[in-house]
């Protein structure tokens, strides 16, 4: 262990890691920036800014390279994998679902899986559980 630490504290591998990172933040924010389809762009849908891609520092030998979005909610989970449309339970207004981006998957270089859409919470009541009562 003390041989990992001591090689990956080393200051040309820092070096490398963080020349890594930045060119993965790069490649992030012209994703980001891309506009994904012609219907959008015909529709006048354009990003509004609130996402972008950071480099942060962990410890002493961590980088992380990161997508946030200042508007919460899982924004930022929908935009890198996607969204599932639902029906508000509520007032029965529909929402549609959209593709995922991708944006941290594609800067990496890595192969693109089929996955799950992200499922926002809908709020439902659920039944009390009955348990085994000892008298």
């Amino acid at each position: 262990m003390k041989w990992e630490r001591a090689i990956a504290a080393h200051v040309d591998v820092q070096d490398d890691l963080g020349r890594r990172a930045f060119a993965m933040k790069a490649t992030g924010d012209r994703i980001l920036q891309e506009t994904p389809s012609a219907k959008q762009r015909a529709a006048g849908l354009t990003t509004e800014g609130h996402s972008e891609i950071r480099v942060e520092m962990g410890d002493e030998t961590d980088w992380y390279v990161v997508l946030s979005d200042d508007r919460g909610d899982k924004a930022a989970a929908a935009i890198e994998y996607g969204r599932a449309g639902y029906i508000d339970p509520d007032t029965g207004e529909r929402y549609g679902g959209t593709e995922g981006l991708n944006v941290l998957h594609r800067a990496t270089g890595g192969k693109l899986a089929k996955r799950g859409k992200v499922k926002l919470p809908v709020t439902r009541k659920r039944r009390k559980r009955r348990g085994w009562f000892v008298t």
